[in-house]
């Protein structure tokens, strides 16, 4: 087995990339020394060592040559750049597993000259590892290299696999772009709130606590969404009122809509 200075290198620590850092290190998925972290911004990268005592590098092709497995976390607009500084030098025991949106596995082999790679889409609760992500792989990838890529995405919070790549457009879609339509949805709540007479810090943290009792009862139960609908509107009640009017101003098809228009936008961005 070809050996490796370390196990991971997370490429561009931003928030997404420091998220996946922190949970690693939280789980003892990996041990930080054996974790080689490239940032190009000094002042970040000082935190970044300081912070979790990580090896630390301003060099890309430093981190990803002497890494098992590179986390792909930087900006879609310099993707080919860091591509460039290693492509067609890495090992077949190497896996990449990206997290840049609109990039497909094709190009980004194209891009890398490498074919063990991840893609896949995590959201902001990998902060606190709870994100849900949707991945998936080229098929070059042996079953130990899905596991450790598995792990990886356990580390963040839940993870599905789907064999269509074009399935993970759809997964930005739900959960990618997802907690963006629930804070939205809460601030409108709040503000309905505070029309009615609730301070903002009332109505914002009655709306928060609404909303994480309701997604823990629905993960503990495993009650369907519907299910859980229909047991707290009543007929004839003040819910069952609420709910005739959000579907008369069309609700449920706007945020269907809002869904398909940010799956066309990744669609898109993947044919750039």
């Amino acid at each position: 087995m070809v050996q490796f200075k370390y196990e991971v290198a997370v490429i561009g620590c931003g928030k997404m990339g420091e998220s996946i850092l922190r949970s690693l290190l939280a789980g003892k998925s990996v041990k930080s020394d054996n974790i080689m972290v490239c940032e190009p911004y000094e002042p970040r990268r000082e935190f970044i060592e300081s912070q979790y005592k990580v090896n630390v590098t301003a060099v890309g092709r430093e981190a990803m040559l002497n890494s098992r497995f590179i986390i792909l976390a930087v900006k879609p607009n310099i993707v080919a750049a860091v591509a460039s500084e290693v492509a067609g030098c890495l090992q077949k025991e190497q896996v990449i597993l990206s997290i840049v949106a609109g990039f497909s596995l094709s190009r980004l082999s194209e891009l890398f000259g490498h074919k063990q790679i991840v893609r896949a889409m995590p959201n902001l609760a990998a902060q606190i590892a709870q994100a849900a992500t949707v991945w998936s792989a080229n098929k070059e990838l042996s079953a130990q290299q899905l596991e450790q890529a598995r792990s990886i995405l356990q580390a963040i919070g839940e993870e599905i696999y789907v064999d269509s790549e074009r399935l993970i457009d759809v997964g930005t879609a739900i959960s990618g772009s997802g907690p963006a339509y629930q804070y939205l949805f809460l601030e409108a709540l709040t503000d309905a709130g505070v029309r009615l007479g609730l301070t903002r810090a009332q109505a914002e943290r009655l709306a928060v606590g609404m909303a994480r009792g309701s997604v823990n009862l629905a993960w503990e139960t495993g009650k369907s969404l519907n299910e859980l609908r229909y047991m707290v509107t009543t007929p004839g009640g003040t819910t069952a009122e609420a709910v005739y009017t959000l579907e008369k101003e069309n609700f449920r098809v706007a945020l269907i809509d809002a869904a398909q228009a940010c799956y066309n936008k990744s669609q898109e961005l993947g044919r750039c």
